[in-house]
């Protein structure tokens, strides 16, 4: 009986000790609400692909005093963020696809994994510290609203409020006819530097990528150096990718070392017959075709780099081989 009572003693100690703890760390903080109907963070299991376990990671930090509606906002952030990522994680798991061209690949003609995922964390993290600073702002410099002239365009061609950016490129080069060796290297290169960003990112860098790599001019890319390295490595104005910096002068040697070729009639060679008719909706243009998939091996086989069947695909779209402006659109490019 004795026992009995000690115990039950103890137990009460603890239980105030732990009930005072409790108030102490609880009192900056609110009543844990539950998320927002309609909320993305709604969909979050209970562990995610990162491993977190997110229902434990609210509860903390509520405790530390943060409002509710303050982690519900954070988490919202999350729920998107791995969206995002799950998505690239898709396009990795399309395992033939990198088994016959690879976004990247070692000597041996394996594909090097760890080194992609490591670029496109590296540059993801750019991507969100940059949407972070626009979404502070509201929009981009100079501000405004957003401008609408009543066309009908690819879903994709949205601007910030104050930009016609993305629509001017929409309207006057995407899905068009380019040709030239230094112009069609210029695309390579950015779609290459896109892999893991938004291409609105490169867009709005475009210029500085320009002043940094000699205007894309392929003898003088080729030529660069250490010193070159470093000097893009410094340059705020562009994505400060090693790997990809890299990978721009290596092309740019493979570009200046193709045999029977050059490198636009290699590109076109691979642009399949123009459609009969466009498609109808987004969900109907591929990321991946056959096309896209030999054109990525060849270019491989001759020593380029980052250039995977859906980043050839994407320059195939960029530079008019093929036209995915969708039915509606009102841009008409030549057939």
């Amino acid at each position: 009986m004795l026992t009995v009572l000690l115990y039950v003693v103890v137990m009460v100690v603890v239980g105030a000790v732990l009930f005072a703890t409790a108030s102490a760390v609880f009192g900056r903080g609110e009543v844990l609400a539950p998320i927002p109907p309609g909320t993305t963070a709604t969909v979050l299991p209970a562990t995610d692909v990162t491993g977190v376990d997110v229902r434990d990671l609210r509860f903390q930090q509520v405790a530390r005093g943060y409002k509710t509606s303050e982690v519900d906002w954070a988490l919202d952030r999350l729920a998107r963020e791995i969206d995002g990522l799950r998505a690239r994680v898709a396009e990795y798991e399309n395992a033939a696809e990198y088994e016959n061209a690879g976004e990247s690949g070692t000597d041996d003609g394996s594909v090097d994994a760890d080194a992609e995922t490591e670029a496109i964390a590296t540059d993801a993290v750019a991507a969100r510290a940059e949407a972070a600073r626009a979404e502070k702002a509201g929009s981009e410099p100079g501000g405004g609203e957003s401008v609408s002239d009543n066309l009908v365009r690819c879903p994709w061609a949205i601007d910030t409020p104050g930009s016609t950016l993305y629509r001017e490129y929409h309207d006057t080069e995407w899905g068009r006819e380019l040709h030239g060796r230094d112009a069609l290297f210029e695309r390579l290169c950015l779609e290459a530097f896109q892999s893991g960003l938004s291409w609105l990112t490169i867009l709005r860098k475009r210029e500085a990528f320009r002043q940094a790599f000699a205007g894309f001019d392929v003898d003088v890319v080729a030529g660069f150096g250490g010193a070159d390295v470093d000097r893009l490595l410094g340059d705020a104005g562009i994505v400060r990718n090693r790997r990809k910096i890299d990978a721009v002068i290596a092309n740019a040697r493979a570009v200046l070392d193709l045999s029977g070729t050059d490198l636009d009639t290699l590109l076109w060679s691979f642009a399949p017959p123009r459609r009969t008719a466009r498609f109808a909706t987004i969900a109907q243009v591929p990321a991946v075709t056959d096309e896209s998939t030999a054109m990525a091996r060849e270019l491989k086989r001759r020593g380029f780099r980052f250039v995977g069947p859906t980043t050839a695909y994407a320059l195939m779209q960029a530079t008019g081989m093929v036209d995915d402006h969708l039915a509606d659109c009102w841009v008409q490019v030549d057939a």
